[in-house]
């Protein structure tokens, strides 16, 4: 007698949980007065998923979601971040697969190649 096997079923991967512990941050946006409060915190948020070089794929939706707000508020505050020299946008992105690749610019004598190479020694 034969017996259909069962179907397969599709396994959810379980969400890893945070494991973000801190956020570099540049320490001239402390003391900048053009920065309101909301964002110095978006400049937090981004940080807080760089890499110990500086660099992030992370998406507006995905700071839209951990700030809980929109991400049209998120990208005209990271606009003005990024005209204020915080961070450069260094290659663009993928619509709903991953974010522009960013630079935080913590040292602005320092080039992203310049970063890249610090960090590979």
């Amino acid at each position: 007698m034969f017996t259909i096997p069962k179907k397969p079923g599709i396994e959810l991967k379980e969400k890893k949980p945070d494991a973000r512990q801190f956020a570099v941050i540049p320490l001239r946006a402390i003391h900048d007065k053009k920065l309101t409060r909301g964002d110095l915190i978006n400049l937090m948020a981004l940080c807080s998923y760089c890499s110990p070089n500086g660099f992030t794929f992370v998406a507006y939706s995905t700071l839209a979601k951990l700030r809980g707000c929109s991400p049209q508020y998120i990208g005209k505050s990271l606009k003005k971040i990024e005209r204020l020299g915080y961070f450069e946008m260094v290659r663009s992105g993928y619509t709903g697969l991953r974010g522009a690749l960013k630079r935080v610019i913590y040292d602005s004598s320092l080039t992203s190649e310049d970063q890249v190479s610090i960090s590979n020694h």
